[in-house]
């Protein structure tokens, strides 16, 4: 199998022409991200020493004695390029993972505070060591993590490091960043908790599977998530926005895919990944495990809508947010939205380029004695030459998918409150897909308006109480068309710009006679007016002089004149009452 998937890569690698890094990929001299402490641990270009020995008084560190998940008292010794070496006495250390676990370049995970509180280095807490055995290429988990990274998913950095234990060389090793509260820091304002999932590990209710790597025994939080998947549809979406930074995680959902990540969260096997949560119990997915990225397997590749067989049969279905979140199509629009992205990304930051830089960095390492799996110039040529042709290759496919699909939809409101002669603007979402073109058309009472086809529009006197609406509509070559429509607005009437308030003027007592001056209004405007006896109207009054009578005894007396016009909205005004009458 390894051999006719080398000759695969072999050939398609010849095609496109073997990488080479180019005079100014050679100028870069760091690949540090962050300002914090440990960020130079974490340069792919900067590769450190470690050197793990047993501590005094404690066993030989070995295999057999390190295969377990309690942590062994070793000492440490590290070096930085151009600094000198860092000891600490004392750590914890033991080996990691599963699949390759067994391998003569056992992988590791160190606790610097494992017996001795507070004791850390560069402020990390721990340090997580991959033998890289799944990764022939030795970068490609290095450049996955970069991809994630830039997408702006929560994902930790890598470094290299060279390795020996109790001095004998296990060769090269990647340095991942470990996901405990010192990277949380970097990505989260505050963090409650943070589990660890291991393979066929979802959000779902009544959820035992998760294993709280911080945090305590409470796990409320992680059951009211979970019990969002009973849901479906908009209520889904609502509920599952309230427990989950979902564009965070459709940021994560989004990379998986462009990256086929089939051994990740999102698709069939919801493995090597973390869930964290917030103390507002809000939670994000990180991803880990990254070195079954840039798969070479057709069969592998991840779809944008889900479809086509899960690879090697491994579940009947994918994990339920992506499974969610296609069953509804705002979030699916967001997710496609994010592969657009993505896809444009790699690109922007060259990808490939930094697999480049990586390559030159560590190739002479691991095609030299030193390293357990070394491996020739010949054969990371063509594994790490892959990139360049995947990279590409998951560009074609998002671009192949939106060809054949009908464009997605957006979002297209208009102001609720809208009257005669005012202007109405949509807010209509920026376009986003490739090769989408826009036609505009307001309509009334589902009814097409001849000649407004802008994102305004002019309401006229006849519009008045007709419900006004913009239909927007989504066109692409080949494919149907996908119509919007924005929210309904019943047009309201014009405001008068004169409606003053009427005075009364006379004396208020019986056998007298009030008199009511209205004022000027708006030309055109029919005025009514109705005498009120303690707020309350009298009968036939509605002259614009009122007798004062023996039944308005002790009551005040107010006039309220209403004006009316076609196309404006009625309109009230009433006068201040007279003091009472004598």
């Amino acid at each position: 199998m390894l051999k006719r998937y080398k000759a695969f890569l072999l050939a398609l690698t010849l095609l496109l022409g073997l990488a080479v890094a180019t005079p100014a990929e050679a100028a870069v001299t760091s690949l540090k991200e962050g300002t914090d402490a440990a960020a130079v641990l974490f340069d792919p270009l900067a590769i450190s020493q470690v050197e793990l020995t047993h501590t005094t008084g404690y066993p030989t560190l070995t295999y057999n004695l390190l295969n377990t998940e309690v942590y062994q008292h070793a000492n440490i010794k590290i070096t930085l390029p151009g600094k000198a070496a860092v000891t600490l006495t004392n750590v914890g250390v033991r080996l990691k993972g599963q699949a390759s676990r067994g391998d003569a370049k056992f992988p590791m995970k160190i606790k610097f505070d494992a017996f001795v509180p507070k004791q850390y280095f560069l402020g990390l807490k721990r340090m997580t060591l991959n033998n890289m055995v799944q990764d022939p290429s030795f970068i490609h988990e290095a450049t996955a993590y970069k991809m994630y990274r830039a997408a702006g998913v929560p994902a930790p950095r890598t470094g290299y490091s060279k390795v020996k234990v109790e001095g004998a060389s296990l060769g090269l090793y990647l340095n991942i960043e470990s996901v405990d509260q010192v990277f949380a820091k970097r990505w989260y304002k505050s963090t409650g908790h943070i589990y660890a999932g291991p393979y066929n590990c979802d959000v779902v209710p009544n959820n035992t599977c998760y294993e709280a790597t911080i945090g305590n025994t409470d796990r409320s939080h992680l059951s009211q998530a979970g019990n969002v998947a009973y849901l479906d549809g908009v209520d889904w979406w609502y509920a599952i926005n309230n427990v989950a930074d979902m564009p965070r995680i459709i940021k994560l959902m989004a990379t998986d895919i462009f990256m086929s990540n089939w051994d990740g969260y999102t698709d069939a096997v919801q493995n090597n990944h973390f869930i964290h949560f917030d103390t507002d119990g809000v939670f994000t997915v990180i991803p880990w495990g990254l070195d079954q990225t840039f798969t070479a397997d057709p069969s592998a590749d991840l779809t944008w809508d889900a479809s086509g067989p899960i690879f090697r049969g491994w579940s009947d279905h994918r994990s339920t947010l992506l499974d969610h979140c296609i069953a509804y199509a705002p979030c699916h629009s967001q997710l496609i939205r994010e592969g657009v992205r993505i896809s444009a990304l790699a690109t922007t930051i060259d990808l490939v380029g930094y697999k480049d830089l990586v390559a030159a960095k560590v190739n002479p390492i691991v095609s030299s004695p030193g390293e357990i799996h070394l491996t020739s110039v010949w054969d990371l040529a063509i594994y790490q030459g892959w990139v360049d042709i995947f990279v590409p290759r998951r560009q074609q496919a998002l671009t192949t998918f939106l060809s054949e699909n009908a464009p997605r939809e957006i979002k297209a409101t208009i102001p609720e409150t809208l009257r005669v002669g005012a202007t109405a603007t949509a807010t209509v979402e920026k376009v986003w897909e490739p090769g989408v073109s826009v036609v505009y058309q307001w309509e009334l009472n589902d009814e097409p308006i001849p000649g407004a086809t802008s994102l305004t529009h002019k309401i006229t006197t006849l519009e008045f109480e007709q419900n006004l609406s913009l239909k927007v509509t989504l066109q692409k070559a080949g494919v149907p068309d996908t119509v919007v429509s924005s929210n309904e607005a019943s047009i309201l009437g014009r405001l008068f710009k004169l409606a003053p308030t009427p005075k009364i003027t006379g004396v208020a007592a019986r056998g007298k006679t009030l008199k009511v001056s209205i004022g000027t209004w708006d030309s055109g405007t029919i005025k009514s007016i109705q005498w009120l006896r303690n707020g309350e109207i009298i009968d036939g009054a509605t002259l614009s002089t009122y007798r004062v009578g023996i039944f308005d005894f002790g009551s005040q007396i107010s006039v309220r004149v209403t004006g009316n016009k076609f196309s404006y909205v009625e309109t009230a005004r009433t006068s201040r009452k007279t003091i009472r009458i004598r």
